[in-house]
């Protein structure tokens, strides 16, 4: 156990340190998307559709959920670099435990949606949208989506071997994924066409569970959706960092 933490903890530092996460500055360019799609956007809508402080509370635990899907850029680029060039093989090679690289991969993701999210609650509290005692839960509720699309891009750069190739079912995938799910409307009001795209979306389960949650309430069906999606990717994840490459893709 004690090796198991230690590997963890190196890591966990190594990934953190890849991420910028001890830069102040890097820490003000990643709140400037959530803040951007909450005070610009949502509430530039809640003035449209006269929702006024409910259509914010509404929208609030879906951006934070949306965050984990807009990072997968951040997330595949570092996982790529890890594959491409033997990285993983190697810190798996010098005695990593397989949890141990795959949790210290998923670490710096998952802490950035959450403080996204606590940054989010902070701002829907100053404007009426929502209570200070209901942020840690709003942390809480966005790290299922955080995890679920860590370990997506993580099984994704399992099949890509170049740059060109991620940049391409990265921008296939990631807005057309955040935008079909019901972040900013309700998904029984959609058209047709938009409500069925929205329902084979497992952004939607992401984002309705964080709206139930918020709300104080469980819908025991999106929770069994999300449960098993979670453990569908996490699974995937196990075996690919078991079945990692012995040779980089340059190699």
């Amino acid at each position: 156990m004690a090796d198991w933490i230690s590997s963890l903890a190196t890591m966990f530092r190594i990934e953190a340190g890849a991420a910028e996460l001890g830069s102040w500055r890097r820490w003000i360019a990643l709140m400037v998307s959530p803040l951007c799609y909450f005070l610009l956007l949502a509430v530039g809508m809640a003035s449209a559709v006269g929702g006024g402080a409910e259509y914010l509370r509404f929208v609030l635990p879906g951006v934070a959920a949306m965050q984990a899907s807009s990072g997968l850029n951040r997330v595949v680029a570092r996982l790529v670099a890890e594959r491409r060039w033997g990285l993983a093989a190697l810190k798996l090679h010098s005695g990593v435990p397989g949890s141990a690289y795959l949790l210290g991969s998923f670490a710096p993701h998952l802490l950035i949606v959450a403080a996204q999210a606590g940054v989010l609650g902070l701002v829907a509290a100053a404007l009426g949208a929502a209570r200070l005692v209901e942020i840690p839960l709003l942390v809480l509720l966005s790290l299922p989506a955080a995890l679920f699309w860590t370990g997506f891009g993580y099984c994704l750069t399992a099949v890509i071997k170049s740059y060109q190739t991620r940049d391409l079912v990265l921008s296939v995938i990631v807005l057309p994924v955040s935008f079909a799910a019901p972040v900013f409307y309700d998904l029984a009001a959609a058209p047709t066409a938009l409500r069925a795209l929205g329902t084979v979306n497992p952004m939607t389960c992401l984002v309705e569970l964080a709206r139930d949650g918020l709300a104080g309430r469980v819908e025991p069906t999106t929770a069994g959706v999300v449960v098993v999606c979670l453990a569908a990717v996490l699974g995937a994840c196990l075996s690919s960092t078991r079945r990692m490459r012995i040779l980089s893709f340059e190699g």
